[in-house]
């Protein structure tokens, strides 16, 4: 029930959190594992990719984006 832009839109979105999992998260590891898991309902799809990195620290991420403008860079 998506539009051939949805689709695309989605497509790229996907790829990009597939990569950044593999790259970031796993560091490029083949031995971990990346997770995939989502759900459909109606006009709704969630998606959640989970990788085996340590993770980072949002609080301090967000705090740095507040004080950077990404222009600046």
């Amino acid at each position: 029930g998506y539009t051939e832009e949805e689709q695309v839109r989605l497509g790229h979105t996907f790829r990009e959190a597939l990569g950044n999992a593999a790259e970031h998260g796993n560091k490029n590891d083949p031995e971990r594992t990346i997770h995939v898991n989502y759900l459909r309902s109606g006009d709704r799809m969630s998606v959640v990719v989970t990788d085996e990195g340590k993770g980072f620290d949002t609080k301090a991420f967000l705090a740095r984006a507040e004080e950077v403008s990404a222009l600046e860079h």
